[in-house]
């Protein structure tokens, strides 16, 4: 009978431990942004407006994934494939960590392809593993980012905004708040790595 609640008692506490143990996975946050809440404002950003129908920038949905090795940021967008056309079309992920601030930035001048371009506090950074995926005719915009690129971060804030620049105006959109152009973009809570 002791032999027996010995068992059982250690097969309890077994059980118990593995429960508390949890395995590796990435922290994540997805968010649904209005659609229509897009603000025009020329270079000086005097005389902010509204701009509803700018489909573009508008963004209407937001992924940010802080894996083991690296952030993946993912917008879904009203309608890309007309942001082909324009002046210029640029995405920003504005990454606050506890290694730093890092911007990550989506780069398109009318009809040319997609460029990434990484910049930490210091500067441009070189990472040649980072990657970007512009698929307008599916209004996804996806950028994957190593995590030793960021710096290591074991925890980030990302803010997002989309931005399309046409004759002179700036059309912007904050995938998580309010875009203002004079403000940082509001960002994710802590998103720890995974």
């Amino acid at each position: 009978m002791r032999a027996r609640a010995l068992v059982v008692t250690v097969l309890t506490v077994c059980s118990l431990g593995v429960g508390l143990t949890s395995p590796a996975y990435a922290e994540k946050h997805v968010a649904d942004d209005p659609a229509g809440d897009v603000i025009r404002f020329d270079s000086e950003a005097e005389g902010v407006d509204p701009a509803p129908s700018v489909a573009e920038s508008d963004i209407v949905k937001s992924w940010v994934k802080h894996g083991r090795t690296r952030l993946v940021v993912t917008l879904r967008l009203r309608d890309l494939t007309p942001a082909t056309n324009y002046d210029s079309f640029v995405a920003m992920a504005d990454v606050r960590s506890d290694s730093g601030r890092s911007y990550a930035t989506l780069l398109k001048f009318g009809g040319t392809k997609a460029g990434l371009l990484l910049q930490g506090d210091a500067g441009p950074r070189n990472c040649r593993r980072a990657r970007l995926d512009f698929r307008a005719s599916e209004d996804i915009i996806r950028m994957a980012l190593p995590r030793r690129c960021l710096g290591n971060p074991s925890w980030v804030k990302v803010g997002l905004t989309a931005v399309l620049q046409d004759d002179g105006f700036n059309f912007s959109d904050d995938a998580l708040g309010k875009s203002h152009p004079q403000k940082d973009p509001q960002p994710t809570p802590r998103l720890r790595r995974g």
